[in-house]
């Protein structure tokens, strides 16, 4: 028992010592210190990086340009033409360079507003004329933006080496569809041209500017791309050579040719009739005199060595898919034969190898 009363003793004045011997409670203390002038001005404290939403924020865009106007394009940029220098137009005019003076066609409608360059605001397509000791020069198309800053130019002189080259009318959108017309001198062998205009690495691309149709000042005398169809075409009527196949279906020569020969050809006037040519329906080879220009449009069509024509020398050939008009008469030009018609009357005919059909 006394053991047992010895232990306990012991062990109560151990727990005590341990007690008396225990590191004291720490007590933390923070001291709140206030950074002087010179310490606050280089003090950074970093902005807090935005939650992640997974989702791509987008950048700051540069502002666009502004819309072209009728009133931008009174001071517009328009490139050196006419013997007159680049300038800035005032008024819709050039004030610098003689003996000739250059404009916008902003009277006749000529120009069409739209992001042709893809620059996110919309630019002007415009004709620009201009003329040099009281002549005029073939059109420009002009590409106009913000500021009336020159963008791009294109010479419709270039497409047919034409005297001259005038915009029609001209239509908005992207292309932007111009009909216009080139000629020479005082207005002979007028080519109609549609044309659809676009901009692709820093200029204008003048697409699809094949002519529709040529009105002739004169006459003009053709054959078809094989050779085989010969014609001619002026103000007074067409007529062609006929084929062999039209042979076959040739009325009685008693019917057409009273005072002899034989149906050979095949002509439209007033009406749609057979009739009997005493030499050549026509004579299409090429001429180098001045005559020729008038009568083959060379920038239209084209001349070629053809032996199925019957001539040696090179032809003026008609294309496929064109049209020469004279006067108030028109022939067309197809892979399935040719067509002459009087417009104003109705009456035609369409020839081919195979035969010819007269319609009144």
């Amino acid at each position: 028992m006394e053991t047992l009363r010895r232990a306990c003793a012991v062990a109560a004045f151990a727990a005590l010592a341990l007690t008396s011997c225990a590191a004291p409670p720490v007590v933390e203390v923070v001291q709140q210190v206030t950074p002087t002038p010179a310490a606050r001005s280089t003090v950074t404290v970093p902005a807090a990086a935005p939650a992640s939403t997974g989702v791509a924020q987008p950048s700051e865009a540069a502002p666009a340009g502004t819309d072209v106007t009728l009133a931008t394009l009174k001071t517009a940029e328009v490139p050196a033409n006419c013997q007159l220098p680049a300038q800035r137009l005032v008024d819709g005019k050039t004030t610098k360079g003689s003996p000739g003076t250059g404009e916008l066609m902003l009277d006749r409608g000529m120009y069409a507003f739209v992001d042709l360059a893809g620059l996110g605001y919309k630019q002007a397509l415009v004709a620009y004329q201009c003329n040099a000791g009281g002549v005029g020069w073939p059109q420009r198309l002009l590409l106009i933006g913000d500021g009336g800053k020159l963008l791009a130019n294109y010479d419709l002189g270039t497409a047919y080496q034409a005297e001259h080259a005038n915009v029609d009318t001209m239509t908005d959108g992207n292309p932007v569809v111009v009909r216009w017309l080139a000629y020479e001198g005082a207005g002979t062998d007028i080519v109609h041209t549609t044309s659809s205009v676009t901009f692709a690495g820093g200029k204008l691309r003048v697409t699809e500017a094949e002519p529709s149709y040529v009105k002739l000042q004169n006459s003009a005398d053709f054959v078809s791309p094989t050779g085989r169809l010969l014609c001619h075409l002026g103000p007074d009527g067409a007529t062609c050579a006929a084929t062999p196949g039209a042979m076959k279906k040739a009325p009685p020569a008693s019917e057409v040719c009273p005072s002899g020969g034989t149906p050979n050809a095949i002509g439209v006037t007033s009406s749609a009739s057979w009739s009997c040519a005493s030499g050549q329906v026509a004579d299409p080879t090429e001429r180098t005199d001045l005559y020729a220009m008038v009568d083959w449009p060379y920038r239209y069509g084209r001349w070629q060595v053809l032996p199925d024509s019957g001539f040696s020398a090179k032809v003026a050939v008609l294309p496929y898919g064109k049209t020469l008009v004279a006067g108030t008469y028109r022939c067309s030009m197809a892979t399935s034969g040719v067509t002459c018609k009087n417009t104003a009357t109705g009456a035609s005919f369409a020839l081919n190898q195979a035969g010819v059909t007269l319609k009144n």
